[in-house]
């Protein structure tokens, strides 16, 4: 996938998983505790997706292999992980990228390479 098309498809499911959230939330009375509780959760994964869209996907994909990690190894286990992927995201056409969009002022035009 083209870099548009891969955010665009994964914003879509992120999306998606907010929707079906909603759509189970509706029945829910949110002036109680655990409602406001959960309308609040709601609104943080919104902000994160907002955050997330504008990262590269190379590194996002990245961070979710780690955070998929821990539900296996602890956080110390995965440092020699955490390193190697690091590293692997320095020889990426996004790496470059970030760099000169940063340097230029201008948004990241992410390739996914």
């Amino acid at each position: 996938l083209g870099n548009e098309s891969f955010a665009a498809t994964q914003m879509h499911v992120a999306e998606a998983k907010i929707k079906t959230l909603e759509d189970q939330l509706k029945a829910k009375n949110f002036d109680d505790p655990e409602g406001r509780a959960l309308r609040e959760a709601l609104n943080k994964a919104r902000e994160l997706c907002k955050k997330l869209e504008k990262q590269s996907p190379s590194s996002v994909a990245a961070c979710k292999k780690l955070i998929q990690a821990t539900r296996f190894k602890n956080s110390a286990e995965n440092l020699a992980t955490e390193r190697d992927l690091f590293i692997d995201l320095f020889s990426t056409e996004d790496q470059k990228e970030g760099v000169n969009a940063f340097l230029e002022k201008r948004a990241p035009q992410w390739l996914n390479k």
